[in-house]
């Protein structure tokens, strides 16, 4: 099967172990406004110009709005340049093994196009019981999903890659949320905002789906769909090794 949206999203997840930097532990669902507390950012990088090079405009191989409002927020200079590569499951393919092949593959692509500068790239994927949801297909199958995640915890999956002079980074984070019962009615009025048809697992979490999430375990903005602590951690790792590079020449 297929995340792509024209058809049905739901695929077997086979058992695996996750092994990655958790989050801060179990915490109270926070409005969007508490989303730079959980970034892994410090105040001082929150109030610089840029968090990684000051005169490095960075490569955001994604389309997603919701991941360059993320980097915005953090005060990264960047361009939007969305990668072309087949988002396609693999059979057998755990979902954090899944997230992060498909981050890479997206950040090689556009690396490719851009080697003298960093670019980031991100695939996210919601896990409840054994299945993984990625975008719906249309309105019925958001309605679907979302009765799926109703009164249940489920976990979200994004694979973060950064790749720079034909060096490659890559991790992935993890979260879980716990939602609240949801009504027919619920459903039906949450689908009908249309917020659901974009979003793997048919909700953001950053907006009017808020209100169905009770709890968040691990950084909200992964359930947003870039984790930036992760990000600044990977795009440390590369600046080690392009200083190192250049320390040889």
């Amino acid at each position: 099967m297929t995340r792509d949206s024209a058809v049905p999203t739901a695929i077997r997840h086979a058992n695996s172990t996750f092994s990655a930097d958790r989050g801060a532990g179990l915490t109270s669902l926070a409005t969007t406004s508490d989303m730079m507390g959980w970034m892994g950012f410090t105040a001082t990088e929150r109030s610089a110009a840029t968090v990684y090079h000051p005169a490095m405009r960075l490569v955001l191989a994604s389309a997603s709005p919701r991941r360059a409002d993320l980097l915005g927020e953090a005060g990264l200079s960047f361009d939007i340049v969305p990668a072309d590569v087949d988002e396609r499951l693999r059979p057998d393919e755990p979902a954090e093994i899944y997230v992060a092949r498909v981050a890479r593959e997206k950040a090689t692509a556009v690396g490719r196009r851009y080697p003298d500068r960093p670019v980031i790239a991100a695939d996210t994927a919601v896990v409840v019981g054994d299945l993984i949801l990625g975008k719906p297909a249309d309105p019925s199958d958001a309605a679907r999903m979302l009765r799926l995640l109703s009164g249940r915890v489920h976990e979200v999956f994004t694979g973060v890659a950064v790749e720079w002079h034909g060096r490659g980074a890559a991790a992935v984070e993890r979260s879980r949320v716990e939602f609240v019962p949801l009504s027919d009615d619920d459903v039906d009025w949450y689908v009908k905002t249309g917020e659901a048809l974009d979003k793997a697992g048919a909700y953001a979490i950053q907006g009017l789906g808020a209100r169905f999430c009770r709890v968040v375990e691990g950084p909200f903005d992964n359930v947003v769909g870039l984790p930036l602590g992760c990000v600044r951690r990977l795009l440390a790792q590369l600046q080690r090794s392009e200083e190192a590079r250049a320390g040889e020449n």
